[in-house]
């Protein structure tokens, strides 16, 4: 096990990072939603593609590394690799972006079919591209929270921190780049903003990664495995499936208002960039302070399901 004075050290900088990395996938979300303007002609189309492949990503990034880094041993190195990928990755999108324009009119022929085919292949196209490095992004959570959870007692707290200064994080990397990144670099400047920061991210992650690695061989120790977490049971309960499918309701819900506060504030403020970051910004703010509210408060009691409904009401 790696020593609690050594933890003490970590959480502050793991704390910093994790808040970096929040404002660059918010960065890159604002951007794309501009792109895709220029590809669908339609603000509120290219929204809720941004949108639903961000969300999507996000899941399957979250359900599947969740599950692969439970079987591994250094989940710090795997987060710092993460951060490279989306950094890479980020890279490339403007490009695949590009590719996707050149065959839009290709694809307009499919306007004589139908309008709606013709967008849902232009959909799935965006969506494609889309989806990969949130993905990656969505990972970033649960495979730091492995690294940082170590007893079962704390796990409502640290994993509560730590989407709270995510989402802090992005509320800071969506305003920053709204109203003020995109227009003094440009839609490819922005993006390469956000490409030297997950990049360094990566970089300070891997170096302390091995840093601990090799003291640990040196002294003979495991990597970090938290035992003190149960292992997860192979089978859930009618009442855990009802909760997990009003909790997929609820994120349905979620990006409902998103998509119409957007569209209502476009009426008011007139530019789509400006609507779109003040409602992410919000929303953002809401949702980090709710979790950092209820991780401070909360974290360590027994919430029933009960609670879960009062919220939503």
């Amino acid at each position: 096990m790696i020593p609690s004075t050594v933890f003490r050290f970590l959480f502050p900088l793991i704390y910093v990072l994790f808040f970096l990395s929040g404002a660059t996938g918010l960065l890159y979300e604002v951007v794309w939603a501009r792109m895709l303007t220029q590809i669908f002609g339609n603000t509120t189309h290219a929204i809720a593609t941004v949108l639903s492949a961000f969300m999507a990503g996000l899941a399957l990034g979250s359900y599947v590394f969740g599950r692969l880094v439970d079987a591994g041993r250094n989940a710090f190195l795997a987060y710092g690799l993460l951060e490279a990928g989306v950094g890479l990755y980020g890279l490339m999108v403007p490009t695949l972006f590009a590719l996707t324009q050149q065959a839009y009119s290709r694809l307009y022929a499919l306007m004589d079919v139908s309008f709606t085919v013709f967008s849902i292949v232009l959909f799935l196209l965006c969506f494609i591209v889309i989806v990969i490095p949130t993905a990656l992004m969505g990972a970033t959570l649960p495979v730091l929270s492995r690294f940082c959870v170590t007893q079962f007692a704390s796990l409502g707290r640290r994993v509560g921190d730590l989407y709270a200064i995510n989402t802090l994080g992005a509320v800071m990397g969506c305003a920053l780049t709204g109203f003020t990144l995109i227009s003094h670099f440009g839609l490819r400047g922005t993006v390469r903003v956000g490409v030297i920061v997950n990049l360094a991210i990566a970089v300070i992650i891997v170096l302390i990664a091995v840093m601990l690695q090799g003291r640990q061989v040196a002294g003979g120790e495991d990597g970090q495995v938290p035992s003190s977490i149960p292992e997860a049971r192979p089978s859930r309960s009618r009442q855990e499936a009802a909760l997990l499918f009003g909790f997929a309701l609820s994120g349905m819900a979620a990006l409902v208002y998103e998509n119409a506060w957007t569209r209502a504030l476009t009426l008011v403020i007139g530019m789509s960039t400006y609507s779109f970051t003040v409602m992410l910004t919000t929303f953002l703010v809401g949702l980090g302070l709710g979790s950092l509210l209820y991780a401070r408060w909360w974290g360590t009691r027994r919430v029933g399901f009960a609670g879960f409904g009062l919220l939503h009401c």
